[in-house]
């Protein structure tokens, strides 16, 4: 009983030492690509930015561009601006929305192109 005892305390250890390195050697070298990273979180969804009061939001219909919405929103602006500034606001890297997505409008316009 006591050989089986320290059999399995000797096994229990070395797998223990095992997961240990195991640890370390992707904390020192990084996640494995392709793999899911635990720091990174779940995707986050477009959303405000910190600073920007929304004025208020907008749910995609079928057929609307940003320029659309844009030119509904903030008439008498240069759309190209009020464009930016909507894409800012939901952190949209381009001018593709989606049907139902939901597009926070802040209430003053910036532009930083010319």
């Amino acid at each position: 009983m006591r050989k089986i005892r320290r059999d399995l305390s000797s096994v229990l250890w070395r797998t223990r030492l095992q997961l240990l390195v195991v640890v370390v050697v992707v904390f020192l070298l990084g996640p494995i690509p392709g793999s899911l990273s635990i720091a990174s979180g779940p995707a986050e969804e477009p959303g405000p930015l910190r600073g920007v009061p929304a004025r208020t939001q907008h749910t995609v219909s079928e057929g609307e561009t940003l320029w659309g919405i844009a030119l509904k929103n903030f008439p008498g602006v240069d759309p190209r601006c009020a464009v930016e500034t909507i894409r800012d606001a939901n952190q949209l890297g381009g001018a593709t929305i989606e049907v139902g997505m939901v597009l926070n409008i802040p209430e003053d316009v910036h532009c930083r192109s010319g």
